[in-house]
């Protein structure tokens, strides 16, 4: 009978055995799989076997990842949820390797600011000593992000990424922690004046939800199943683990559905935001049928907006067959029974799929925090399976891999 030992590895798992004996941790569980192979799996915490159980299938049944290109650096990709065409702005490859460095303006109180290039790992520590050197501060400033309400979040020293974890229209700023009060958002951050409408209307909508769903594809595909866990676990397990590409693709979401709300708020003419209206709408049917409902939550939920739903002239001017689409969505989207509508809508669906991120987020926080880990001093595996269920699914969504429509079919 043939045995394997299989360790755990925070790496792709075509890397697993080449890295085994620097990661031999302390906890070690033996068992058969459908075969009969008998397989020892070890980790430092019960974290560490969750992915040993997910990999387990990508070891014995699929073919070795190819190598993923890195991502050119976030500097030259300014992204700005208010432009229609940036939004849009799609590339070959947008997987971000936590040794590139980025760009990143760090303000004072007076408005000011440096600029500082880092690596995007880098913990807050290390950007509050490099602002700190180039703006001559005192001693123990720390480091905050200022939302354009006014909103302030402060961060701990050994955070992590927070490049990556900006609200959409946040800046970074640093001062004494005495002075946090006098921080105010800088004007840029007051928002677009003018609807970018003109851009949109000159695309087909089919065309528009295809260009969305490849840019949604590559983020998604960029996502490890280890940047879930570092989220879902968090530094106490993980240390130095971060999720900047998970944290990217969270953040689109967010800009899809705000660039709606844009729009359609920025837009005084009422025919026009009806016509605007009518076109987001069909923009989340086709983001459906192509199975993005990563897009199609946003855009309907951009919808539901309070500044957009309570639009009633624009509202009141739609047809009716169109409200009754909109009316299927919200369907959809209802978190009745655990969002049942949603999960039977994926579960009769083939990859490729871009599914619903923030919901298989809480899933695994949900089965994280609602179960203990360990029961007599033994690991609980019924946990570990649920959580590696999940990252099963994510695995199960990009089986497949999405093709490029031809320009006619687009027509």
């Amino acid at each position: 009978m043939s045995s394997w030992k299989i360790f755990f590895s925070p790496i792709p798992s075509s890397s697993l055995i080449t890295n085994c004996a620097q990661l031999e941790g302390i906890f070690t569980c033996s068992f058969f799989l459908s075969n009969q192979f008998p397989i020892e799996i070890k980790g430092k915490n019960p974290g560490h076997i969750v992915w040993s159980l997910t990999c387990m299938s990508a070891i014995t049944r699929t073919p070795k990842p190819e190598t993923v290109r890195t991502m050119e650096t976030l500097s030259s990709r300014k992204r700005n949820v208010n432009q229609g065409r940036q939004l849009l702005s799609g590339c070959g490859n947008l997987y971000i390797m936590i040794w590139e460095t980025t760009v990143t303006k760090v303000y004072c109180a007076d408005h000011t600011y440096t600029t500082i290039r880092l690596p995007i790992n880098s913990t807050v520590g290390d950007i509050v000593l490099s602002a700190r050197d180039k703006l001559c501060l005192g001693h123990d400033p720390v480091l905050c992000e200022v939302k354009s309400n006014g909103e302030r979040v402060l961060f701990r020293e050994k955070d992590r990424c927070i490049m990556m974890s900006l609200s959409l229209n946040g800046r970074l700023f640093i001062a004494p922690r005495e002075h946090l009060d006098a921080l105010t958002p800088v004007p840029e951050q007051e928002g677009p004046n003018s609807s970018t409408m003109h851009v949109i209307e000159v695309m087909s909508t089919k065309e528009l939800a295809t260009q969305i769903t490849h840019y949604d594809w590559e983020l998604f595909m960029a996502v490890h199943e280890q940047e879930m866990l570092n989220k879902v676990f968090g530094p106490t397990v993980f240390q130095e683990g971060v999720a900047a590409n998970l944290e990217q693709f969270l953040r689109r979401f967010d800009q899809l559905q705000y660039w709606v709300v844009t729009e359609m708020v920025l837009l005084n003419n009422v025919g026009k935001r009806v016509q605007l209206l009518r076109k987001f709408i069909k923009l989340a049917q086709h983001c459906k049928e192509l199975n993005n409902f990563h897009a199609f939550f946003a855009i309907t939920m951009g919808l539901g907006h309070l500044a957009v739903s309570r639009l009633s002239q624009t509202w009141e001017k739609l047809p009716g067959k169109v409200k009754k689409m909109f009316s299927e969505f919200e369907t959809v989207m209802e978190p009745v029974r655990n969002h049942r509508s949603y999960r039977l809508a994926v579960s009769k669906l083939t990859s490729p799929i871009i599914p619903f991120m923030p919901l298989l987020i809480k899933d695994m926080t949900f089965t994280n925090e609602g179960n203990k880990t360990y029961y007599d001093n033994m690991v609980n595996f019924e946990k570990m399976h649920m959580i590696a269920q999940t990252l099963r699914t994510v695995r199960f969504c990009r089986r497949n891999h999405l093709e490029p429509e031809s320009p006619e079919t687009m027509k």
